[in-house]
């Protein structure tokens, strides 16, 4: 390092650059172990003693020197994350600089903060088509008719539109998930009464898609299985209860299109054929990419991790219907090890844009939907494969990091 951390200066240099990294990394959307992680091997390599206790809404930070019983500790109130891969990977290249000593504390407190400031490298008009490409790939693997998967990739335009004026209107954001689920189960309902057979439902699930709290679900049952309970019950609660706004959302806007007019029965379509179920498999991670902003260079990443993530689903689903999610997640947390340890980049960001294909998020709100259609009884049974499903992922991580122990990275 480039100065002696056990100098009065230097602590308070070294505490401010870990609250900085802390906090700027914190609204890039990464996972609160990652975080807990990063943060405790950050510190160690300045030569002081830290403990972090890190949720979706704050982090506690507490610093000591060695051989001192005295600590000092900083408490940050922290935003609502959104995910932004880029950012994240320049903060990671940027700590590893000041590891190598290349880079000043200093100089990478002003950097964090510059990258902090930089607009997002994809502006809306990509975004937006990131969106509809969500939208139209995820309904290609729900076996959606075709004129549904266009519908879906339009309805996701519009769920965007609410998401912008959520960024403008305080009240849009405080109902965003409610509101997107409305418009979108409107819209898709009254297109139904003109073009029967048309699927409503499945509709709106995918044009909602990128809403979905599946990697909140699953982090949050991860994290309470790591005993990390502050921010696994935060995650795993927020993950319900944003599947719920979804739900009510959904049931608003068919009650008001069924209201005027009794939508006719949706028609079954054929199965897709594996080579369309492929392509708009590659086709819903990219749009994945460029919602989360992933650079170019890391592109290529992330859709093989996509890929890896649906052969495994594919390939265990023959034994089952739980096996499917462990495979996929055990190939892609593999794979995301691999992707940190041989290119030091974070693995989030392989592991962010493929988690969608085991999408826990989705069964859960179809669960919600069985319970409505078939009672208690059926909406306990589908929920009941949801947590198996989200059980078989984090057993598929755990086996993962097993295999190749992961790398302390965002």
């Amino acid at each position: 390092m480039n100065a002696d951390s056990t100098k009065p200066d230097a602590f308070d240099e070294s505490c401010r650059l870990i609250i900085e990294l802390g906090t700027e990394t914190h609204g890039y959307g990464v996972s609160s172990i990652r975080l807990e992680a990063y943060l405790t091997r950050v510190t160690r390599a300045l030569g002081l003693y830290g403990e972090f206790i890190v949720t979706p809404s704050d982090i506690n930070f507490i610093f000591s020197r060695q051989a001192d019983a005295r600590q000092h500790s900083h408490f940050s109130r922290m935003a609502a994350s959104s995910f932004d891969l880029a950012k994240l990977a320049q903060v990671g290249e940027l700590v590893d600089q000041v590891e190598a000593g290349t880079l000043s504390m200093e100089e990478c407190v002003s950097r964090l903060k510059s990258v902090g400031e930089q607009p997002p490298i994809y502006g809306r008009w990509l975004v937006a088509l990131g969106y509809a490409l969500s939208g139209a790939g995820f309904a290609v693997l729900m076996s959606a008719a075709w004129s549904d998967v266009f519908l879906a990739g339009m309805l996701s335009l519009v769920v965007y539109v609410v998401v912008l004026l959520a960024g403008r209107w305080q009240w849009v954001a405080h109902t965003l998930e409610v509101t997107a689920a409305t418009v979108a189960s409107l819209l898709a309902n009254a297109i139904a009464l003109l073009t029967p057979g048309s699927d409503p439902f499945i509709v709106t699930l995918c044009a909602v898609i990128v809403l979905i709290p599946g990697l909140s679900l699953t982090l949050g049952l991860a994290e309470l299985f790591a005993k990390n309970v502050l921010s696994g019950q935060n995650r795993l609660i927020g993950g319900i209860l944003t599947t719920l706004k979804l739900f009510i959302g959904a049931g608003i806007g068919a009650a008001i299109v069924n209201a005027v007019s009794t939508v006719p029965a949706a028609v079954t379509p054929p199965g897709v054929a594996p080579v369309w179920a492929w392509t708009f498999l590659v086709c819903l991670v990219v749009g994945l990419a460029l919602t989360f902003q992933v650079r170019p260079k890391d592109f290529g990443w992330a859709v093989l991790g996509g890929v890896l993530a649906y052969a495994g689903v594919v390939v265990g689903s023959e034994f089952g219907f739980w096996q499917g999610s462990f495979v996929g997640a055990l190939l892609l947390g593999v794979y995301a090890n691999l992707f940190a340890w041989r290119l030091r980049r974070p693995s989030s960001i392989v592991i962010l844009t493929a988690v969608m294909v085991l999408v826990p998020g989705a069964a859960a709100y179809r669960g919600l939907r069985a319970a409505e259609i078939g009672g208690a009884a059926s909406g306990l049974a589908a929920e009941w494969q949801v947590l198996v499903n989200i059980l078989a992922i984090i057993a598929g991580v755990f086996l993962a990091f097993t295999l190749v122990p992961p790398k302390p990275t965002l």
